[in-house]
């Protein structure tokens, strides 16, 4: 495998704007693609998702899509970086303490790849926006996986 870069690719922006329901289809995905992956950490509900996959040969990626203020942002950090995560895929607001744990990675080690949703007025194509979307950030990551970003 190519050297790397650990790196967070972050979704942030407003609340309400499916921050947290996209991140949990990248996880999802990521599953999918990557069947020889290994849970090396899972705690999923209905909306939250919480989990350390293995991917490739010990390339390790972080999930996690709860990132309003006053959530356990700083502990799910602390997990990724114990486990020792090549790539956190997380969720966070546009300021406050969660932007502020995001930008606390930087002194861990790891870049930070500021990713938003898709919008539009038109309802109808709120679906194919955000698949375009997930496709983007899955892409992200295979392209860091092969050393090419």
């Amino acid at each position: 495998m190519s050297k790397h870069t650990k790196t967070a690719i972050v979704n942030y922006g407003l609340s309400r704007q499916g921050k947290s329901t996209t991140i949990k289809i990248v996880y999802e995905e990521i599953k999918r693609l990557y069947p020889k992956h290994r849970i090396l950490k899972e705690e999923c509900s209905r909306k939250s998702v919480y989990g350390i996959l293995e991917i490739g040969d010990n390339f390790r990626v972080g999930v996690v899509n709860f990132g309003d203020p006053g959530s356990d942002l700083p502990k799910a950090f602390g997990g990724f970086i114990e486990a020792n995560c090549d790539i956190i895929i997380a969720v966070c607001r546009t300021s406050g303490a969660t932007k502020n744990e995001v930008l606390n990675l930087s002194k861990e080690g790891f870049r930070i790849i500021w990713v938003a949703n898709m919008h539009s007025a038109t309802h109808a194509i709120r679906d194919s926006l955000n698949e375009r979307y997930v496709k983007t950030i899955l892409d992200l990551v295979d392209d860091i996986l092969k050393g090419k970003l």
